[in-house]
């Protein structure tokens, strides 16, 4: 959206599709796999920018109550090795408190959210 005096412009939605060296990312579809892993309480997707691929998949992971963060790391590496194609592997995990959100109640896409 851009204002341009008392008009405003609307430019499009942003794609949540992530681009990875031109091969197609779809984050819920690795949110999905992910949740699969003992321990994760919560989860986000994204694409976070790459000089070499274009984007890299990152990953937000809220602990779920009483989980080990290192057994988590491990399982979640298990499970994405098992079941995602090599291009839609998180390459980026964080432990996050909390997964941020849009004033919609969406989940924030962007890696800067």
């Amino acid at each position: 959206m851009e204002c341009r005096g008392n008009r405003v412009y609307f430019r499009g939605r942003k794609s949540d599709v992530i681009n990875v060296g031109g091969r197609k990312v779809l984050p819920s579809t690795v949110e999905s796999v992910l949740r699969e892993a003992s321990g994760v309480g919560d989860v986000r997707v994204y694409g976070k920018a790459s000089s070499l691929v274009g984007q890299l998949v990152a990953a937000d992971i809220v602990l779920a109550r009483g989980s080990d963060e290192a057994q988590v790391r491990a399982d979640v590496h298990r499970v994405a090795w098992g079941k995602l194609a090599d291009h839609e592997i998180p390459r980026l995990l964080r432990i996050v408190e909390a997964i941020p959100q849009t004033g919609a109640l969406k989940v924030a896409r962007s890696e800067s959210a």
